[in-house]
C-alpha cells in the first residue's frame, strides 16, 4: 500500500511541476474547490489467460468527495477520495443464473485534467487510483479471502463542468494489478479489474 501512495503522490508532485511551465507563478492565485460526486459502473473483469465466462454488470455506488487545483489556465489536478463497487458476473453453470461477484474498494486517486477549448468546460483526463478491498462477496457470501487487498488502476475519460459547478464525467479504469488469490485453483492465473465510469457531481 506504501508504494502505491507513493506513486500517487510521485504522479500528483510531478503533473504539478510540469503544469508551472505553462501557468500561473505563484499557484495561490488559484482557486481551490472541493466537491462531491455519486455514480456507478459497468463493471467487469479480465482474466489471462482469457476466461469467457467473466460478464459486465451494473455496480452501483460510486461515491467520493473531490477537491480541484488549477495550475494553469490549461491544466487542473484533481484529488479524490471515495467508495466504489465493483465486478461482474460470471457465468458458471450453463443452466443456473450467473454468479454475482461485488467488490468493494476505498479509492484514492490523483488526476491531470486539461482544458484545451476556451470558455468551455470539455476536459480530457489521465490518472492513478489506489483502492483498499474492504468488501468482497459471490452472491452475498462473504469471499473478502479470495482477493487481494490492494488494486492499482489507470483511469482516462472525459469530462465537462458547468459554470454553476455541476460537472459529468466518463471514464474508463484500467486495473494493472492482479486482484486474485485464487490462482492454485482457478482457470485464470491472473484477473484484473476494468470497468466504464460514469459519474456526476457538484464543486463548492
Amino acid at each position: 500500500m506504501k508504494k502505491m501512495i507513493l506513486i500517487l503522490m510521485l504522479f500528483a508532485m510531478t503533473s504539478y511541476v510540469f503544469a508551472q511551465e505553462y501557468g500561473y507563478e505563484d499557484v495561490t492565485e488559484s482557486m481551490d474547490k472541493f466537491g462531491v460526486k455519486l455514480g456507478l459502473n459497468f463493471a467487469n473483469m479480465n482474466a489471462d489467460p482469457d476466461d469467457p465466462n467473466y460478464m459486465m454488470a451494473v455496480k452501483f455506488p460510486y461515491i467520493g468527495i473531490v477537491s480541484n487545483m488549477n495550475l494553469s489556465k490549461i491544466f487542473n489536478l484533481q484529488g479524490e477520495f471515495g467508495y466504489s463497487l465493483l465486478g461482474a458476473k460470471y457465468d458458471l453453470f450453463s443452466n443456473a443464473d450467473p454468479m454475482t461477484i461485488s467488490l468493494g474498494y476505498i479509492n484514492i486517486a490523483a488526476l491531470m485534467k486539461a482544458y484545451f477549448f476556451d470558455n468551455l468546460g470539455i476536459n480530457v483526463f489521465v490518472g492513478l487510483q489506489y483502492g483498499y478491498l474492504v468488501y468482497a462477496s459471490h452472491d452475498d457470501l462473504d469471499r473478502l479471502d479470495n482477493y487481494k487487498s490492494s488494486d492499482f488502476d489507470m483511469l482516462v475519460g472525459l469530462g465537462y463542468k458547468f459554470d454553476i459547478g455541476f460537472f459529468t464525467e466518463l471514464r474508463y479504469l484500467l486495473g494493472f494489478t492482479n486482484i486474485s488469490n485464487l490462482q492454485d485453483i482457478h482457470y485464470s492465473s491472473s484477473v484484473k479489474n476494468n470497468a466504464l465510469q460514469l459519474q456526476f457531481g457538484w464543486m463548492f
